[in-house]
This record gives C-alpha cells, structure tokens and sequence, in this order.
C-alpha cells in the first residue's frame, strides 16, 4: 500500500538504522527517517537496559550485557568517551565496556530530543548504578553530562 518512493526510504532507514555513518547518496528524506529511528533504536536499547536496572531484573537479562560480568572498564573505550569518539564492539571485553560503549552512541544521536529522553530517563544515574565506582568512570560519566547539557542547552 506504499508507493517506491517511501518503500525505499523505509528501507533505508531499516539498513542503515545500525551503521556507523549514514552514507552521503540518501534522499533527504531517507537520511531523516534513518536518523529518526537510529535514535529510538538507541533509547530503547537504553531503556531495555535501564528498565531492567530500575525493577532489579538485570540478573535475568544479562544479554542487555552481552552475557559479560561487569568487570574493569577497557582503557580504549574510557578514552574514546572522553574524546567525543565511538568505541568499536570489538573493543568490548566486559560488561562495564557495553554501558559505556553505548555510552559513547550519545554522541552520535541526531536530535536534542532524543538526548532529552535519556537524562529523563535518569540513564546515566542507572548505568553508573551498575558499573565499578571508579575515577575513570565518574570521569566518564560527567563528561557525558556535560557535553548532553551543553547539546540541550542549543
């Protein structure tokens, strides 16, 4: 019931929603039906996760933690974070390296809305709840803060 134009728009917003860089030959409208659902594929990654933090369920979903015990955080990923970089799954060697990996999505949302949802969310508070009480960390999550802050405030 829909025409080629929005079939393709639709499909690409489903092939590209996981990439690591939305290619330069989209539609204008593709490229915003595929920023629209990068974002929400994010938020519900983390609200899958923060949820099972608020209702202490995590213990039975440990494949929002790709089945790793949390762990130390990887050394790459803090510094990636720090940086306004993304860190690369193959980086990931613990549970702690998942949360701030996805940490590391926020710098690729789209729009200030979707970063809105994740501080109402309380995100940050619940992953922190979670990981190991460590200077690197605290480090990396107010980072995270301030550079969310600094994108809302626009």
């Amino acid at each position: 019931g829909i025409n080629a134009s929005e079939a393709k728009i639709i499909a690409d917003a489903v092939h590209y929603h996981n990439s690591l860089k939305i290619p330069e030959n989209l539609s204008d409208e593709s490229v915003v039906f595929t920023k629209l659902t990068r974002d929400a594929d994010k938020i519900d990654i983390f609200f899958l996760l923060t949820d099972s933090i608020k209702n202490n369920t995590l213990d039975s979903h440990q494949d929002l933690l790709w089945n790793l015990s949390m762990g130390d955080a990887n050394p790459v990923i803090i510094e990636k974070l720090l940086n306004n970089k993304e860190a690369l799954y193959s980086e990931i060697k613990s549970g702690t390296d998942v949360c701030l990996l996805q940490l590391c999505w926020l710098y690729g949302m789209n729009y200030n809305s979707s970063l809105k949802k994740i501080i109402d969310n309380q995100t940050l508070s619940l992953l922190l709840s979670i990981m190991p009480k460590t200077k690197g960390i605290e480090s990396c999550i107010g980072h995270i803060a301030r550079y969310i802050d600094s994108r809302i405030a626009i």
